[in-house]
């Protein structure tokens, strides 16, 4: 419970900064951190997850149980718990996220909600039972362990599990943020290694290195780029240029352990001239009777 405007007021100030928008009444609104263009994702978010939830469940929301796997700061929670179910919970590892959390969910006065602090790869059957639906929301790309995850999290699911995740559909350099009209140009990291690569080939050694020159040049004025990012790319090139020439080395390492370490045939041939003499991928030709006395003449 929250005691009284004010104190709630103070609490979201203390908060901030938040990462989504809430309308908290009297206890005034969040302001997300996010750039404006960005905040339409989450709305966007929601209508799918409605959709979807409102769709399968129909009449019976009341009577279901939901988990909502990287709740954040509740956002989604809040929204499941206000179509009135049974039980909505939320985890996350965040405690940050867990106490901007809870105070939406006093100042919203949900009685139904709760949230904990739990890791995904740790969520258990036997520790909470089934729930009829559960949500992964934008959180399959942070996760050290994926596969691992999905697994948990489909023990636990009784009926429908909704999975929304970001996709690249095109490998040009860019990375989308939630939102194609957002997006980060890797055009630094990839000029540079493009620069390496080809300065081997002596009659594109020039061209490649004057053309990602001028990239380099105009990636602060129109790249989209800070000078610090141009900068941050010289690093970032060298390890991935790095880690490339590990995994080649490894490779030609395996190579040649495979050549070097293929056990040879030995067979003991025709001793000529009183010779002792083993090679390799030769045919026995001679009997031990016949090599005997031929051994007794080696001095």
């Amino acid at each position: 419970m929250i005691p009284t405007v004010q104190d709630g007021q103070e609490r979201l100030a203390s908060l901030g900064p938040w990462f989504y928008e809430f309308d908290l009444g009297a206890y005034g609104r969040t302001v997300s951190s996010l750039p404006p263009e960005v905040l339409p994702i989450h709305q966007t978010r929601l209508q799918m997850v409605d959709q979807v939830v409102d769709g399968y469940f129909g009449a019976r929301l009341r009577e279901i149980r939901c988990l909502d796997v990287g709740c954040h700061e509740g956002y989604y929670s809040v929204a499941m718990a206000r179509k009135g179910m049974r039980e909505v919970r939320g985890v996350d590892v965040r405690e940050s996220s867990l106490a901007k959390a809870a105070f939406v969910r006093d100042a919203l006065g949900l009685s139904s909600l709760a949230f904990e602090r739990r890791n995904c790869e740790d969520l258990r059957l036997e520790d909470s039972g089934p729930f009829e639906l559960t949500l992964f929301l934008g959180i399959l790309y942070h996760l050290e362990n994926p596969m691992l995850c999905l697994r948990n999290v489909s023990r636990l699911t009784g009926e429908v599990c909704v999975i929304e995740t970001q996709v690249v559909d095109e490998v040009e350099g860019y990375a989308e943020w939630g939102a194609r009209e957002w997006t980060r140009p890797y055009h630094g990291v990839l000029a540079l290694i493009v620069t390496f690569y080809a300065w081997s080939v002596r009659w594109l050694r020039w061209p490649a290195l004057l053309t990602n020159a001028v990239v380099l040049i105009c990636t602060p004025i129109q790249g989209g780029h800070h000078l610090v990012d141009v900068l941050a790319s010289f690093p970032v090139a060298a390890l991935s240029i790095f880690i490339a020439s590990l995994g080649e080395k490894a490779k030609d390492a395996a190579i040649l352990s495979g050549v070097v370490n293929k056990p040879p045939r030995l067979s003991i041939g025709p001793v000529p001239q009183g010779l002792f003499r083993i090679e390799a991928e030769q045919e026995a030709g001679a009997e031990p009777a016949a090599i005997k006395p031929k051994l007794s003449g080696v001095s």
